[in-house]
């Protein structure tokens, strides 16, 4: 996976574009030449999917647990806890 870059005003003139390059690589769009945001891709995941990869309580507890030596939350917790089917 690449990463490109491409400035704000040629982000918003080329959107429909640019959007579907981001499936293939990550954009960081950029304003006055600095990063401004980043771009990635998510076809292929429900709308259920990106909020539970987004969520900091989540990662929270992934972190927590993985520092006490176990590598993974049961799937019933994540169910129990976060409310995710």
């Amino acid at each position: 996976m690449k990463l490109k870059t491409i400035g704000l005003r040629d982000a918003k003139a080329e959107l429909s574009a640019v959007v579907d390059e981001a499936q293939r690589d990550r954009i960081v769009i950029t304003r006055h030449g600095r990063p401004a945001a980043l771009l990635v891709g998510v076809d292929g995941y429900d709308m259920d999917d990106l909020l539970l990869s987004l969520d900091e309580d989540l990662w929270r507890a992934i972190v927590e647990r993985r520092s006490r030596g176990r590598r993974g939350i049961p799937h019933e917790e994540v169910v129990r806890r976060f409310g995710a089917r």
